[in-house]
């Protein structure tokens, strides 16, 4: 019986592949880490250094170096909040019918397959809700997303307000839900061959890149936004370029996070990163205002929108690592397999038990989004 497990290793790596080519676009698009909090305990904070912004000065000639003053490192936070597992068992009695059938070791495959599928739906699920940490968002004037009259513009927009953020450059992912995939499939300089230099989304479907972001379809993105009413104004004293906060009269709708909002005579869409209902501060996102606001300035609601997410590389952030075992092990036998499309890896456990094994599929994981300048929202409507 020893060796039965080992033997199942190539069947459980096939149920692998099947599964990481599912809609899983956020995976392979962040930034994962699983070197800083290999140590963490489930729910245990892991702090990391941000360096602020820096001045420049002139230097003046001396018999010295420089002596530079002191900078406050920040410090953000990350948790592995995530603990979970998907648990199976298979009795003898039914294995021994199996093999005279479809044999069990299919129905295995199948099983792992479906544990693996569950587990990275629900980190996917946790990825595509950190929409609401982006700093800005675009909207189309007229029409919708991806139209004939939109094309790709709109994305040209949000590599706009990437730069202007000061993302890099490189490395920038754009990560779309069916429904818009399917109206950037339709856009006739994509699918054209010779328009587009390749006929990779005309033959096979494939996104590849456009104006330099890789392109990625994902089955966890779900609406958001709200059509909260137009009643909140500015309170007295306003806020000025790059704040945060912005002081609010008495309103009647909540806000939420991840709802976006329009002030008058700003241009810039703002994605608000906490709730708030009636008076009070209202927080946008980094890196804040572009231009000042006064009081008695309106906002505006953009309603519900499909979040469609682009971003630098290290604007999201996965951490994920093997169940913890105690030092001397437990009862099972364990194996790790690894995603080779992911990059992600799984616990693959099993214990022998009274006339029937249990399995068990786990991982853990905490995401974050480490950078919202490098994130931006082009809105789906």
């Amino acid at each position: 019986m020893g060796n039965i497990f080992t033997n199942l290793i190539p069947t459980l790596y096939a149920a692998l592949d099947v599964v990481s080519r599912e809609l899983v676009g956020f995976i392979p698009a962040v930034n994962k880490d699983g070197k800083g909090a290999e140590r963490a305990a489930v729910d245990q904070t892991v702090r990391f250094g941000v360096v602020p912004a820096m001045a420049a000065g002139t230097p003046t000639p001396s018999a010295t170096g420089p002596d530079p003053g002191d900078i406050a490192i920040g410090n953000d936070s990350l948790t592995l909040s995530k603990n979970r597992s998907v648990p199976f068992y298979l009795e003898g009695e039914e294995t021994r019918g199996l093999d005279t059938g479809v044999g069990v070791n299919n129905l295995l495959k199948d099983l792992v397959a479906q544990a693996l599928r569950t587990l990275t739906g629900e980190i996917e699920a946790d990825l595509a809700v950190q929409h609401k940490y982006a700093s800005r968002a675009y909207k189309v004037s007229s029409g919708n997303t991806f139209d004939k009259d939109d094309g790709i513009a709109s994305i040209a927009q949000i590599r706009r307000i990437l730069s202007e953020n000061g993302a890099p450059n490189s490395d920038m992912h754009l990560v779309l839900d069916t429904v818009f995939a399917a109206s950037l499939r339709s856009q006739g300089l994509l699918v054209k061959a010779n328009e587009a230099g390749s006929d990779e989304m005309l033959r096979q479907g494939k996104l590849g890149r456009v104006l330099a972001f890789d392109l990625h379809e994902s089955g966890g993105i779900s609406e958001s936004g709200s059509t909260a009413a137009a009643s909140y104004v500015v309170d007295t004293g306003g806020a000025e370029v790059g704040d945060t906060t912005i002081p609010i009269k008495t309103g009647t709708d909540p806000i939420s996070a991840g709802d976006v909002v329009l002030f008058q005579d700003d241009p810039n869409l703002y994605v608000v990163a906490a709730s708030l209902t009636g008076a009070g501060n209202l927080v946008i996102n980094l890196p804040g205002l572009r231009i000042a606001t006064v009081a008695d300035k309106t906002l505006t609601f953009q309603g519900v929108y499909t979040p469609l997410s682009a971003f630098s590389r290290n604007a999201l952030t996965l951490v994920t690592r093997m169940p913890a075992l105690p030092p001397d092990g437990d009862a099972g036998d364990h194996t790790i397999l690894q995603d080779p499309v992911s990059g992600l890896a799984f616990d693959i456990a099993r214990y022998r038990q009274y006339r029937r094994e249990a399995w068990e599929v786990g991982i853990v994981w905490g995401v974050k989004c480490t950078k919202s300048e490098h994130f931006v929202l082009n809105l789906g409507v």
